[in-house]
């Protein structure tokens, strides 16, 4: 499984409620990291035609960028191993 460096697509706030969100692509995944004041947190994920989510108990956005990553490429390793397609 090849593994790329994660490229920053933006910082802002979210347009609804004003927490904390960066977008990230990760290994070819769009991901969108949103962490709320209260210790919860949010990892969306998209590619080709699917979507996935996954809610996270994290308290700042770098502890939460590496959950992210830890969870894409967990999926991409299972994926490959299961011979499906590895981006």
């Amino acid at each position: 499984m090849h593994i790329s460096k994660p490229e920053l697509l933006r910082v802002g706030k979210s347009d609804e409620c004003g927490c904390p969100e960066e977008e990230w692509d990760i290994n070819g995944v769009f991901t969108t990291i949103h962490l709320d004041g209260d210790g919860s947190a949010g990892i969306f994920i998209s590619g080709d035609g699917w979507e996935d989510e996954k809610l996270v108990t994290c308290n700042n956005m770098p502890d939460l960028r590496r959950l992210a990553q830890e969870w894409i490429y967990s999926l991409q390793a299972e994926a490959a191993q299961q011979g499906g397609d590895d981006s």
